[in-house]
């Protein structure tokens, strides 16, 4: 288990001291190791303590699920839904649909018939999201209990992936998308705006942040056909994630940094195959409760 920071953070959640949140970071299908994670707080009872949730892109499913109190149920659709065509699939038809990765299957078929009214029903403190403003290539932070016209639009909205999907989604009268373009890493955002004495960060990627020359190029030609706003936020993002963490660290506030450290079992962006995600899953998920175990 791949951590840094201060663990005795677990041991104040634990006993409900202090003001701490939670923050989790995008992670596309490797999200699964995020969700993992959050799922052994879930065990552990530690979701109710927490002032606040925040969550970029595709950690807010998993998020949505924590507030139910049904993240052990739920988390399995990063090895179901996620690898299946009616979710991803790179065809010439769903590129010109705008659907490759059909995020509105997720919410609607998936996310809106398991969980239903039952959000909150196990979590009393905030729940944010970040988006990315359409029109400025802004970030912002989202509340998703308050969110017009449901909250299930600030889940829509904050995992609406650039490019491959192109379907328009509304917050609160404004069209958004994807908050890992203009808002990756709100650590200190979210610590100031709830005043926290303690953040716990669950990065969905490795310590390294390996980005391959392959994925940045591509991500370069795909923002060709954007806005010239919406396009350097697009470019921007990866130096807005290491800016983020590098003002995580130099902050005051005592922070635990959980990373992926699937190593040689790691899993890629768009990685298909369904049981090596949920070897990789329930690994993560054993390591984080025995660190829990032993840290509160």
């Amino acid at each position: 288990m791949d951590y840094e920071g201060d663990l005795s953070i677990l041991s104040r959640l634990k006993r409900g001291e202090g003001r701490i949140g939670m923050l989790g970071l995008s992670g596309c299908n490797a999200g699964v190791v995020g969700s993992e994670q959050a799922a052994a707080f879930e065990k552990h009872g530690l979701v109710q303590n927490l002032k606040v949730i925040a969550a970029v892109s595709s950690f807010a499913g998993p998020a949505l699920y924590l507030t139910a109190g049904k993240l052990h149920e739920g988390k399995s659709c990063f090895w179901e839904e996620c690898t299946m065509p009616n979710f991803l699939r790179f065809t010439p038809q769903r590129f010109l649909q705008g659907t490759a990765a059909n995020v509105g299957f997720l919410v609607e078929e998936v996310f809106r018939p398991e969980i239903g009214t039952s959000a909150f029903s196990a979590y009393s403190g905030d729940f944010v999201v970040a988006v990315t403003d359409y029109e400025t290539g802004r970030g912002h932070l989202v509340d998703v209990g308050s969110a017009k016209p449901d909250l299930f639009a600030a889940i829509h909205a904050t995992m609406a992936i650039p490019v491959l999907y192109r379907n328009p989604v509304y917050v609160n009268g404004r069209r958004c998308y994807d908050g890992v373009v203009g808002m990756p890493c709100p650590a200190v955002e979210v610590i100031e705006q709830w005043n926290l004495d303690g953040l716990i960060l669950i990065a969905n990627r490795t310590r390294q942040l390996r980005d391959s020359f392959g994925r940045r190029l591509t991500e370069a030609m795909l923002s060709m056909g954007m806005s010239p706003a919406r396009r350097r936020a697009m470019l921007l993002r990866h130096s807005l994630v290491r800016d983020g963490l590098h003002k995580l660290r130099q902050s005051k506030v005592p922070h635990l940094i959980l990373w992926d450290d699937s190593g040689d079992q790691e899993i890629g962006t768009y990685d298909r195959d369904p049981a090596v995600i949920e070897a990789v899953g329930k690994r993560v998920y054993e390591e984080t409760v025995q660190l829990l175990s032993h840290a509160s």
